[in-house]
């Protein structure tokens, strides 16, 4: 849940989107409500149980999507929502595809079920373009940094989705986390309009 930190600061030194001091304890606030939201037991972790493999790409993976949300809004000034979807994925299929020819158990009979490729598709339509397409159209209006902080919401979504759909029960510490991140969302949209 690192991406907003690196996007302030790349949307800061970047697109020259002013970092209100007022917003810090907020920030702070937001992110711990998401790291209660992400463990049911957040006080179980230990430096012991961490992998540091798993963390270090989860760190590059906040850091490239922030570069992704700084340059999407230098982009959505000059382009279409649309276009900025459609050349990020097709230029991606490109850039993936030496990924799959070098795999050294690659199968190329793409043995997949009818099931299999309808939920693919429902995700490719519902949480890759549409997502996508709303992201560029909500950059139009509001600054890099506030969306970052915006998306920390997903893990809110997570957990309702788990709820509904595998009847999983909402801890107090998760309670408590969505209280926080929504609240410290809020307060980061108020201050930095």
């Amino acid at each position: 849940k690192t991406q907003p930190i690196f996007v302030l600061f790349l949307a800061a030194i970047f697109l020259k989107e002013h970092i209100r001091k007022a917003i810090i304890p907020y920030v702070f606030f937001a992110l711990m409500g998401s790291y209660f939201i992400s463990f049911p037991d957040p006080l179980a972790l230990t430096i012991s149980n961490i992998d540091f493999i798993g963390l270090s790409c989860a760190f590059g993976a906040a850091f490239s999507w922030a570069i992704s949300g700084v340059i999407g809004k230098r982009l959505v000034v000059d382009a279409k929502p649309e276009e900025i979807v459609f050349l990020r994925f097709f230029i991606a299929s490109f850039l993936l595809a030496p990924l799959l020819v070098f795999q050294k158990d690659l199968d190329l009979t793409f043995n997949f079920s009818w099931h299999m490729i309808s939920v693919i598709f429902i995700t490719a339509l519902g949480s890759t373009t549409l997502g996508y397409l709303l992201h560029y159209k909500g950059l139009k209006t509001i600054h890099a940094n506030v969306s970052a902080f915006i998306q920390l919401s997903t893990p809110i979504t997570s957990v309702i989705l788990g709820i509904m759909f595998l009847s999983e029960s909402l801890t107090l510490y998760q309670t408590i986390g969505a209280i926080i991140l929504l609240s410290s969302i809020y307060k980061i949209i108020l201050i930095q309009r």
